[in-house]
């Protein structure tokens, strides 16, 4: 966001990256080197990390400035009560 002041290159980005990184993970066999698994691995945790953050940007864009902290604190809430009610249903 920083770097070009828009938010749509690291979307784009972001789900390339997701996209290329499940396409390879699903080539993944029992005998694949540990190199394989773990650089599938990465170039797919690029891309969700990517999209994990620029999501920020899009929601507060359409919000007047004075209303920009309580809607990021709401969602930054609801994005990490929902994966922590995920893992506890995982677990």
């Amino acid at each position: 966001m920083a770097a070009y002041g828009k938010y749509r290159y690291q979307n784009v980005a972001g789900w390339t990256l997701s996209a290329i990184g499940i396409g390879l993970m699903s080539m993944l066999k029992a005998e694949s080197s540990v190199g394989e698994w773990v650089g599938f691995q990465l170039i797919e945790g690029v891309g969700v990390g990517i999209l994990f953050a620029a999501t920020t940007f899009p929601i507060l864009a359409a919000l007047p400035i004075s209303e920009t902290a309580h809607a990021l604190a709401l969602f930054t809430f609801i994005r990490t009560f929902s994966q922590a009610s995920l893992f506890i249903m995982i677990w």
